[in-house]
């Protein structure tokens, strides 16, 4: 969207300069990279979710709808949570001194990437319906509303990082206005939605990110040593975190028999 776009590159150079432009910048650079590593997966759910719905199959296609969305978090998190966790150490490895605001803009919109992550698999399902008027103004409307709030706010005083906080609320809103636009519809059950998917994903995201946050607390990472370690350590809590509590026994068992397929066809 243009007002999410352009609109805050100008709101941002008005009312603080070029600077923290380029460390806005710097930050949806960070943000393209991570999300290259999830979009694959979800590319490849695409087909599926079409030709489900082809063939009458309502309730698989909202079954894989969640579950792609689920797995799509999933992916991205691994990547996001070390990020978040060492973006200093790893900002100061790429580029040496870097912009004011750069981190905390960093870790927002990364924060905004889990949000959309989970509704590209929805957006799927409304291509796959054919229904796309509805959602596009609707959304639309309420995306473009970023714009004028933001101006309001950084009138007021409020500092650079409000700009993202606005979007990201935007954001996650659009994002529960979409689960009933489809609704209308699809026949699924809301609550059991939001609960196995938003709160599913919010709860893994919570609790694996204990441990490596309380490590990072009293061991910040200062150089590229203790980045890599930090990265093991978040990699280690979400993998552990998602096996048990991310995966039903079925997918658990897909991933057995795949590994053992792959040691197998090496061996």
């Amino acid at each position: 969207m243009l007002a999410q776009g352009q609109g805050l590159n100008i709101l941002l150079n008005l009312f603080f300069g070029p600077a923290v432009n380029a460390a806005r910048s710097l930050a949806y650079s960070v943000q393209g990279i991570t999300q290259q590593f999830s979009g694959n997966f979800l590319t490849a759910i695409r087909p599926q979710i079409i030709k489900l719905y082809g063939e009458g199959k309502v309730s698989e296609m909202i079954s894989l709808m969640k579950q792609g969305s689920c797995m799509g978090f999933y992916l991205l998190w691994i990547l996001v949570l070390p990020v978040m966790i060492n973006a200093p150490v790893l900002l100061q490895l790429w580029l040496g001194k870097y912009p004011d605001y750069t981190v905390p803009f960093i870790q927002i919109i990364l924060l905004i990437s889990l949000v959309q992550i989970l509704k590209s698999p929805r957006t799927m399902v409304f291509h796959a319906l054919g229904k796309l008027k509805w959602p596009n103004i609707i959304i639309g409307t309420i995306l473009v509303l970023v714009f004028p709030i933001a101006y309001i706010f950084l009138k007021c005083g409020f500092g650079p990082t409000s700009v993202f906080w606005i979007t990201f609320i935007d954001i996650l809103l659009t994002e529960f206005i979409s689960v009933f636009i489809l609704k209308k519809y699809v026949d699924f059950n809301i609550t059991d939605y939001l609960l196995s998917v938003h709160g599913r994903c919010s709860l893994i995201a919570v609790i694996s990110a204990i441990v490596p946050g309380i490590i990072n607390v009293y061991y910040p990472s200062c150089n590229l040593l203790t980045a890599i370690e930090s990265g093991c350590v978040c990699l280690i809590s979400v993998a552990v975190t998602v096996w048990v509590l991310g995966l039903n026994t079925g997918n658990r068992a897909q991933i057995i028999k795949f590994i053992r397929n792959k040691f197998l066809h090496h061996a």
